[in-house]
């Protein structure tokens, strides 16, 4: 549980940056920028979404 919880919360946090944050600010920074900030964040999401997932009953009741 104590490494379940926060990796889940780490997982959404990335995956508002990616999908709300980044398109907006795409707009707003020079494509330097953009990269120079986020540059790992897609790929983390994806590695840390595809990674497989602890089960049990207590993966159950704790939602991704």
């Amino acid at each position: 549980n104590e490494l379940v919880v926060p990796e889940r919360a780490y997982v959404q946090q990335l995956h508002t940056l990616v999908h709300h944050y980044l398109p907006a600010l795409r707009e707003v920074l020079e494509p330097a920028e953009t990269k120079t900030v986020f540059a790992n964040c897609a790929i983390l999401l994806g590695v840390n979404e595809g990674a497989p997932r602890p089960q049990g009953p207590l993966s159950a009741r704790i939602p991704l």
